[in-house]
């Protein structure tokens, strides 16, 4: 059974997301990103078909579109994720296998700045089951001392 890089999701799924933030930093990561401090909000994610690849739009506050997260194809036909939350750019590689996907966070930009390894560590994981999408993000930023912020997104089947 051959593997996407990616999760396949329908045009539209609807869920929740449970955030939890530390430090600072936690905090701007959440605002920027369309996401409270800490608790529980409603999700609502389109997928489009686009000519750079797919793009996710997530709806998580009312009148408020998070940055849009794109899929590309490269042409040695591996895929990555290009994903921007406010001024911060972020480039992941992807690996799938029967378990879900895995993000490797391979370049960060904040604004024109290219941030060095070690200041933001994010891992990211994508799991599929009988049509429902789960994703457990971890950012943080210098290990921690500086803030981080956990999410999961749970999108039900319909």
């Amino acid at each position: 059974m051959k593997h996407r890089a990616h999760p396949v999701v329908p045009d539209t799924m609807n869920g929740t997301v449970i955030v939890q933030t530390a430090g600072l930093m936690g905090w701007f990561l959440a605002a920027t990103s369309g996401l409270p401090r800490s608790g529980t909000i409603a999700s609502h994610l389109e997928l489009r078909e686009g000519l750079a690849g797919e793009r996710w739009t997530r709806h998580l506050k009312p009148g408020r579109r998070q940055a849009t997260p794109t899929w590309k194809v490269r042409p040695d036909g591996s895929h990555v994720l290009v994903e921007k939350l406010g001024p911060v750019s972020m480039t992941f590689a992807t690996h799938a296998d029967a378990s879900g996907t895995s993000l490797v966070l391979t370049s960060v930009q904040l604004g024109r700045l290219r941030l060095r390894a070690g200041i933001v560590h994010i891992t990211a994981d994508a799991t599929q089951h009988e049509g429902s999408l789960t994703t457990v993000v971890h950012m943080s930023l210098l290990h921690g001392r500086l803030g981080s912020l956990w999410y999961t997104s749970e999108l039900p089947a319909t």
